[in-house]
């Protein structure tokens, strides 16, 4: 009798753009030619789906998925998505899932943690931290409970496998340690002073336009929800993250590219809690993605808890034998 369970392996991108090229050198992503040989990669080994393939086997068609099914998605809607992957994606006859946020979109604005990637990417560190420091300073007359800012670094700069202590405590300060406006604030200062250029002028090259994500919809892409402003929806209240959904859903139905009755949400940051999951079932989303690391067992039961993996977690060559992940896959699925 033919296996119904099905384990998936959902596969996660931001940038991915040949940085070693622009002005921003240091930005963290893949590389154009690392992408067509890790999809090169797992052509050999998965067979790749549809969103829409998915939704049909959660909907009961225990035939719409194939054999170690592989799903691509794309978070944030980046120009590098239209420019460099969209291409690949047409030649390879492959389906991705994007998730633009709508802010970038359709207001021309950056996201506060895409300014921290610039700021990091295009300033010495050391100047990054003293002008922050500065800021820090300035702004105690208006926000008086700021810790003092060897309280801060102390507690934040904690290095990690990826990045330098320096750098943590800038990305934990402005994305999550300060209150929500004081942190922008400050972020917004940074942006101007190491980039600059205007935040309409930089989010307008930054990211995708309603035009590209028609074209790219009419080519067989599929596109999800991101919420409106990008924020940590776990950390706001109901009545935001209804508007946040709601925001979000209705830009991607204005836009054409949800049609049908299913759509999808990829949440920011990873962050959801019971309330949000409530309202993405009472707005009809039949499937959202989490940054948890792990295959999905695609059921009703965990459709709004999809886990993913990052493009890092496989191989940038496309004749390198399966690796851990891939041969657990491999497993799970009885291939």
């Amino acid at each position: 009798m033919k296996q119904l369970r099905k384990y998936l392996t959902t596969v996660m991108y931001h940038y991915v753009r040949d940085m070693h090229l622009t002005q921003y050198p240091g930005i963290k992503g893949v590389k154009t030619h690392q992408f067509k040989e890790q999809l090169g990669y797992f052509r050999r080994f998965y067979n790749f789906v549809s969103l829409s393939d998915c939704f049909r086997f959660l909907n009961g068609d225990a035939d719409a998925l194939p054999d170690n099914p592989l799903l691509l998605t794309f978070d944030d809607g980046f120009a590098d998505h239209y420019e460099n992957v969209f291409p690949i994606l047409r030649d390879f006859k492959i389906s991705g899932v994007f998730f633009p946020p709508v802010m970038s979109v359709k207001d021309a604005k950056m996201l506060p943690v895409h300014k921290i990637h610039f700021i990091l990417a295009g300033a010495d560190i050391n100047s990054v931290i003293s002008e922050i420091k500065v800021q820090l300073d300035l702004k105690r007359k208006k926000y008086t409970d700021i810790p003092a800012f060897e309280e801060l670094f102390s507690k934040l700069a904690v290095p990690n496998h990826l990045d330098p202590g320096e750098v943590i405590f800038v990305k934990r300060l402005l994305q999550v340690e300060l209150e929500e406006n004081l942190r922008n604030e400050i972020t917004d200062q940074l942006f101007e002073k190491f980039t600059g250029e205007s935040e309409s002028e930089f989010a307008e090259k930054l990211y995708l336009n309603v035009s590209m994500i028609r074209e790219m919809y009419d080519s067989g892409m599929e596109f999800g929800g991101h919420g409106y402003t990008h924020r940590w929806l776990n950390s706001i209240n109901r009545d935001e993250q209804e508007a946040e959904v709601k925001k979000s859903l209705e830009f991607l139905r204005e836009s054409g590219v949800i049609t049908g009755l299913d759509c999808s949400f990829c949440y920011p940051y990873g962050g959801y809690d019971d309330s949000l999951l409530e309202i993405l079932r009472e707005s009809g989303v039949a499937a959202a993605f989490t940054t948890k690391v792990d295959f999905s067992e695609l059921s009703q039961e965990n459709a709004l808890t999809l886990e993913r993996f990052d493009t890092v977690h496989f191989p940038f060559d496309k004749n390198v034998p399966p690796n851990e992940y891939t041969l657990k896959a491999l497993e799970l699925n009885n291939v």
